[in-house]
C-alpha cells in the first residue's frame, strides 16, 4: 500500500512538472539563455525573462544572432575573457539569446523589433517587455575584437538605475 502512495506521488509531482517546464526549467527558476539554439521557443524565453525582470528588477538584454557568425562567436570570447564584464551583465540584465539562422529565423518575433542590419544585434527591453534600445555590437568593435571599454560603457548606460 505504501509502495502504491509513493508511486502516485512520484507520477503527480512528474506531471506537474512536466506542465511547466522545458528542458528543466520552472517558471520560477529563470535560467539566462547564453547559448543560440534554434530549438528554443524565443517569445516563450522573452515572457520568462519579462517575468524575471519584474521579481529583480533587471532590464532585458536580447542577443540576436547564431553560431554561424563570427562577430557573435566573438562577443562570446570577449565575454569569456572579461569575466568582470559577464558578472556585470548577469548582475545588472537578463540574459537572452535569440537564435537567427536557417534553422530557425524566429521570424515571427524578429519582426516585432526593428530591423536588424547586422550580427550580432542587441535590444534592451525594460521590466514590461518594451523596447527601449536597439544596437548593432559593431560600435563595440576595434580591429578584429570588441573594446573592454566600449562594451562596459554600453552595459553600463543602459542598466536599470535604482538610485
Amino acid at each position: 500500500m505504501m509502495r502504491n502512495v509513493i508511486i502516485l506521488l512520484i507520477v503527480l509531482i512528474t506531471s506537474m512538472t512536466s506542465i511547466c517546464c522545458e528542458k528543466g526549467q520552472t517558471e520560477s527558476d529563470f535560467v539566462p539563455v547564453t547559448v543560440f539554439d534554434p530549438d528554443r521557443d524565443a517569445e516563450r524565453d522573452i515572457k520568462l525573462a519579462v517575468k524575471e525582470a519584474n521579481r529583480t528588477g533587471r532590464f532585458i538584454l536580447l542577443e540576436v544572432g547564431g553560431d554561424w557568425c563570427t562577430w557573435c562567436r566573438k562577443f562570446d570570447d570577449f565575454f569569456e575573457e572579461h569575466a568582470e564584464i559577464t558578472d556585470y551583465l548577469h548582475k545588472n540584465f537578463i540574459l537572452v539569446k535569440i537564435n537567427f539562422s536557417p534553422d530557425n529565423r524566429n521570424k515571427d518575433i524578429l519582426e516585432t523589433y526593428p530591423a536588424i542590419i547586422r550580427y550580432p544585434h542587441l535590444f534592451i527591453l525594460n521590466t514590461s517587455g518594451n523596447l527601449i534600445h536597439s544596437q548593432s555590437t559593431a560600435e563595440f568593435e576595434e580591429g578584429k575584437i570588441y573594446h573592454r571599454d566600449k562594451v562596459l560603457n554600453f552595459l553600463q548606460k543602459w542598466k536599470l538605475n535604482t538610485n
